[in-house]
Parts: C-alpha cells; structure tokens; sequence
C-alpha cells in the first residue's frame, strides 16, 4: 500500500497523508486526520518516513515499559485489547526493577519510532526517565507509581469500599492488614475515612502490616469481629492460621480483601473486592492513542481511577 493508494481510499491529496503521518498535521481538521489514520490502520501502512526513523512520522505503534514480570501479568491484556480495537501494535519492555535499564528501555523505544510510550516507573523520582521523554518529544502517559502526574488505581477508594463492607454488616470492631507500599497506604487512608464517617472510633491496635506476623492472641482475644486485607495471598494466610486456631470464617469473623481481576478466589469463605487492572490498563492505552492522535489532551481524567 503506497501513500498515493491511501490519499485516494480517504478522498484527499497525497501532501495531506503526508503531513498526518508526518505529524505536521496542525491545519488539518479532526475528522480528516481520523479518516485517514483509520485507513492508514486498516492497512496497515507505514510511511517512509518512519523506515527512515524520522521521530515525527507516525509508526501506529506504542510501547510499554513495565517494572518486571510482574506488572507485565496483571496489564498486558487490557493494552493488548485497546491497541488492536484502535489498529495500533504494542512493543513491551521490562526494567527488571532497574532505573539504569528503564532508561535503556526508553533509549531503545525512540528509536523504533515507537507514537507514545506507556512507563511504569521504577521509582516514583524518575525525572531523568521523563526527562528524555520530553526531550524526544514523544506522548508519553506515567502509571502505577506515586506521584501526582501520573494515573493510579484508587486503592483509597477500595479500602472504603472494603470497610464499609463491613460496617454495613453490622461490624464495629473493624482490622486492617496492609503491607509498607504507597498503595496499602492509600487503602489504609480509606478505611480510616470510612470510620470517621460512620462515627467508629479508630483503633490503631488493630492495623496491622504484613512485615510482622499475624498476632495469633489477637483472634483468642476477639478484638475485632471483621478484617480487610490488602493483598488476597495475606488474606489466604490470615484464614489458614484461624483454622489452626479452630476459627471458621465467616462464623467467627469476616475477611474482605482485594484480589486482581487476574487471580483466581482459593478461598470461598474471603469476600473479595476485585481490582481493576484490566480495565485500567485499557483504558490508559486508550487515552495514549488518543492523546497520539490529537483526541483528547494529556491532562484528562479517567472514570475510576486517580490522575
């Protein structure tokens, strides 16, 4: 497919092809710049211009840099699902929990001429990684990292969700298990709110971290008739030392935690609040592309989620 055979499918000249692909497509209209980057996708062409690696010249191509394998499981799918229904393919990285091998990663994503690159960061202080970004003038989305420019889960919002879970089944004397991350700091902030907002005294006594195990005395004890738990595996721990205890939950006492939408439920007996991250890994591959193609600005908020 040539750029003549794409000028003609989309009704317009060869020169106003050029200049959308070329990304020097400020004077053209929205809707003509949509047309003919959908037929541009449609058959998969690819201009000159990007062969030759020129960074304006659009490759219908994002890459995502991931921390580790990890990150790569619960994301993946949605990526993969919002760049083939927008015609785009997808370049994956791993940084391998390494900064020197992120900016590796964004080195090496440039040069393939990538439109937009999706960037977990290693560590929320990545100025030199956006740094090069900017430089590189390429669109560029942050995710999953603590800081106020880019776009997260609202574990807030879980963790009062989690509670009030509880609090709406008749439970006062409400646990949290959390472990040391910025998120399970999020999720505690929500369970704190929920209790203010329910006129429940906050106990610190019953917060508890991961990193520390599970005081046994504090079920014997029966301080507190219900738990929410940041991560499901801590929860699955949780159940197990109650049995050994000849606890039986839900009788004895409740468990809510979060489980990723990728996890299977082990535990029948552990209400589960599911969390996003399909969806969410959708929608912020969507909101690059369209960020990439001039449909909406970078500073625009995704429904359920922070930014």
């Amino acid at each position: 497919m040539t750029i003549r055979e794409i000028a003609q499918l989309a009704g317009v000249s060869v020169s106003t092809v050029s200049k959308i692909m070329n990304g020097k497509d400020d004077s053209i209209r929205a809707e003509t710049r949509e047309h003919v980057l959908q037929i541009a996708k449609e058959y998969n062409y690819k201009p000159y211009a990007s062969i030759m690696t020129s960074y304006s010249a659009k490759s219908l191509c994002i890459g995502v840099i991931l921390q580790n394998v990890n990150q790569m499981s619960l994301y993946a799918s949605g990526i993969l699902t919002a760049t083939q229904n927008y015609g785009y393919c997808v370049i994956f990285r791993e940084s391998s929990d390494s900064s020197e091998e992120e900016i590796k990663n964004i080195s090496a994503l440039i040069n393939m001429n990538v439109d937009g690159i999706l960037l977990d960061p290693v560590v929320p202080d990545c100025d030199s990684s956006i740094k090069q970004l900017q430089t590189a003038a390429i669109p560029y989305l942050l995710f999953d990292t603590d800081r106020t420019d880019a776009y997260n889960l609202d574990f807030r919002q879980m963790g009062y969700t989690a509670a009030e879970a509880l609090v709406n089944a008749g439970h006062r004397e409400i646990a949290c298990l959390i472990d040391q991350t910025g998120k399970s700091a999020s999720f505690l902030h929500g369970y704190q709110q929920c209790l203010f907002e329910h006129n429940i005294p906050l106990n610190e006594e019953l917060i508890f971290h991961e990193e520390s195990l599970f005081p046994s005395e504090r079920l014997s004890s029966h301080l507190f008739s219900g738990i929410i738990v940041f991560h499901y595996s801590a929860a699955i721990q949780l159940v197990k030392t109650a049995e050994t205890l000849h606890y039986h939950i839900p009788c004895d006492f409740s468990v809510v935690s979060l489980k990723t939408d990728i996890q299977e439920s082990y535990c029948f007996d552990i209400s589960a609040l599911t969390i996003p991250c399909t969806t969410f890994a959708r929608h912020i591959a969507e909101l690059l592309i369209q960020i990439v193609e001039k449909k909406k600005k970078r500073r625009c908020l995704l429904p359920l989620f922070q930014s």
